[in-house]
Parts: structure tokens; C-alpha cells; sequence
């Protein structure tokens, strides 16, 4: 098995998401990941990432661990945190995309995004506290062209 691209924050805040975001789209490129997989890639983690430390960190400062490898022409991003453990796979909300966003009700977007952004996400939970939740991503995408 290769070694994962690592990047790890002791104390990430908010602040930190535009590192966490290039680290991915870098990251996830230099694996041979196309451009819209990366971009896809970036979104997952920008929602993911702001979720655990608004709610999970509750504003505080708290320890992000990212990882990417890839195996099999599919690329896996794994996101480690000591949150209190919280399964975003058993709480998808569905969001009515065709609402005006001014009469769509608070919450879920973000999980939404996640769930949209990547092929496939496991949680698993670190013994009461910390979350380990991977996204599962084909590094290329075939998009038709309709004439």
C-alpha cells in the first residue's frame, strides 16, 4: 500500500480552510485525479472540514488530519478529527434544489454538498471520540458532449 499525502493542523480554525483546500486540489491532481474530480474533491473538504470545526470544535481550535491516496484509479480522501463523533451517512438531509434558496430551511447543505461531491463516504468512529470519514472519487469523470 503507498503512502498517503499527509497533511495534519494541530489547531485548525477556520482560517485554515483555504491550506486545507489547496493541499486537496494539489494533492488529488499530483495522483492523476482530473480537474473536475479535484474541484469536486475541494468542495467535499471545504464542507466537511468547516463542519467539524464550527460544530464538532464548536469554534475552537482542534486537530485535522487529511489524507490522499490513490488505489485502483479511485482516489480516497480521508478526513481525522477528535470531535465528538458525529455520522454525517446517517444524517442526510434531502434539500430541494429547486427552492429559492431563501425558502429552503436551515441546514444540510453542507452534507448534501458532501454527499454530491463525492462518489462514496464512510464514517467510522474512533471510540467515542474523533471521526475518521473517507470520500471515494474516480479520478477521471466522462462528460458527453451534446451537440
Amino acid at each position: 500500500m503507498a503512502t498517503p499525502l499527509t497533511l495534519h493542523i494541530d489547531l485548525a480554525t477556520l482560517s485554515d480552510l483555504g491550506r486545507m483546500r489547496a493541499f486537496v486540489l494539489e494533492g488529488a491532481q499530483a495522483l492523476g485525479a482530473d480537474r473536475i474530480a479535484a474541484d469536486d474533491l475541494v468542495i467535499a473538504i471545504d464542507e466537511a472540514a468547516t463542519n467539524i470545526i464550527k460544530y464538532g470544535y464548536r469554534g475552537s481550535p482542534g486537530p485535522v488530519t487529511i489524507q490522499l491516496l490513490e488505489e485502483d484509479g479511485t482516489l480516497a480522501m480521508r478526513l481525522l478529527d477528535d470531535a465528538p463523533t458525529f455520522d454525517p451517512t446517517t444524517h442526510r438531509l434531502k434539500v430541494d434544489m429547486d427552492l429559492d434558496i431563501g425558502e429552503r430551511p436551515f441546514g444540510g447543505m453542507g452534507i448534501h454538498l458532501m454527499f454530491e461531491s463525492a462518489d462514496r463516504l464512510v464514517h467510522t468512529g474512533r471510540g467515542g471520540t474523533g471521526n475518521d470519514l473517507t470520500f471515494f472519487k474516480a479520478l477521471t469523470h466522462e462528460r458527453s458532449i451534446q451537440a
